[in-house]
């Protein structure tokens, strides 16, 4: 694999690429994260696991192989849900770049279908439950985030800044189908939210941006009554100190 020269330092992606800007060259520039899931603690208590499981009902977090794959399987009970997020962490933008990627799925049981299912996956707050998404699925109440948010009946996920409840959003960046691995990405560049799904560029948001701490979240809530799985293969992050 070439690996390229860019203004900052040195880069093993093409140009276009939403973590091209992520030079490699130099460690000390950058505070990363990133989970494979090959380490993960399922009972959320041994080995210093930094996760907190939050569940609605009924939700079962497992790993499958053969690369550390987490899946958030859910009940079979109409709002059963499952959000996971990193227990204490200080990620905040600070007018520097910032970079957030996650590869997934949404697998549906047996007569489930797409637009049944919340979800979201990004950067937010320590809210959960309604706090988070209100009870309704249509709307988000956290506080603070940014991310891919999905809503019940909804067909297609939506780009999402949203900094002490007032948001900026562009509908349609995503449609999630059945069992269908999607790339997911956010490059925060100071200023503007730059939103990708597959590597390409779907959404610009320059209002709203976060500046709370916050921490990298994974969220799967059913509308219907059907255990719907949400996979995710990793989560990256990087952070220019």
């Amino acid at each position: 694999m070439a690996i390229s020269r860019s203004n900052d330092g040195f880069s093993a992606l093409p140009a276009g690429d939403p973590l091209a800007d992520l030079d490699i060259g130099n460690p000390r520039k950058w505070a990363t994260f990133m989970e494979d899931f090959l380490a993960y603690d399922v009972t959320q208590l041994v080995g210093g696991n930094p996760y907190t499981l939050t569940v609605e009902n009924a939700c079962v977090d497992t790993i499958v192989g053969p690369t550390g794959v987490l899946a958030l399987t859910l009940g079979g009970t109409d709002n059963d849900s499952g959000m996971l997020r990193l227990t204490s962490v200080g990620v905040q933008t600070n007018a520097k770049r910032l970079y957030f990627e996650a590869r997934l799925n949404l697998t549906l049981a047996s007569g489930g279908t797409v637009a049944a299912n919340e979800i979201f996956v990004g950067l937010s707050g320590a809210q959960t439950t309604t706090n988070f998404i209100a009870a309704g699925g249509t709307s988000l109440a956290a506080d603070n985030c940014m991310g891919f948010i999905k809503y019940d009946a909804g067909a297609t996920a939506f780009s999402v800044n949203r900094k002490v409840d007032v948001e900026s959003t562009d509908a349609t960046v995503w449609t999630p189908t059945d069992g269908t691995w999607v790339t997911l990405s956010f490059y925060f560049d100071g200023s503007s939210t730059y939103y990708y799904v597959d590597k390409a560029l779907k959404s610009t948001l320059v209002a709203a941006v976060p500046t709370v701490v916050m921490a990298p979240t994974l969220y799967v809530k059913a509308g219907e009554a059907k255990a719907n799985v949400l996979n995710v293969d990793y989560v990256l992050l990087a952070l220019e100190r």
